[in-house]
């Protein structure tokens, strides 16, 4: 069974997902998150992961997260934070075409991730004005609301 974590940048995915290995609940589940592993497979030679998607570009990036999960998803059992524009077509499209792949939302409220992204230089899209930043949320809210509020008893 695979399990993914989706929700807007900063709303907290990489830490809930800390959080659920640290639980030692899933014994033999492998845990990614779906940006530090595209930066460990492709960052030589940058810094940072906005510097690797400010070179190459969002359309390389975007192909790069489905690759990425197209192979976690085709291993054994995982949980996954997914980045906050991940889920595309393609990826929605494996995701609703598989029944061993479960996606949780991690509903962060809009001013609460943009205090944690404003100023993180990591982020590409945070060089948005709060008021665009805002618009991405909206428009992605109908593709993260998709999937159950992350609750582990």
């Amino acid at each position: 069974m695979h399990y993914f974590l989706c929700g807007f940048m900063g709303a907290g995915k990489s830490t809930k997902l800390k959080e659920i290995e640290e639980s030692n609940r899933f014994f033999g589940y492998s845990f990614c998150d779906l940006d530090e592993m595209i930066f460990k497979n492709e960052g030589s030679g940058f810094n940072q992961l906005g510097e690797l998607i400010e070179k190459r570009g969002f359309e390389w990036f975007r192909s790069a997260e489905l690759e990425t999960l197209k192979n976690i998803w085709d291993g054994s059992s995982s949980w996954s934070a997914l980045g906050g524009g991940a889920l595309s077509e393609s990826v929605l499209e494996i995701i609703h075409s598989r029944e061993d792949i479960r996606g949780y939302f991690i509903d962060t409220d809009f001013d609460t991730c943009y205090k944690r992204i404003k100023d993180d230089t990591n982020r590409p899209l945070s060089k948005k004005s709060k008021f665009e930043l805002k618009k991405l949320y909206e428009d992605r809210l109908s593709l993260y609301s998709q999937f159950k509020p992350l609750v582990i008893p």
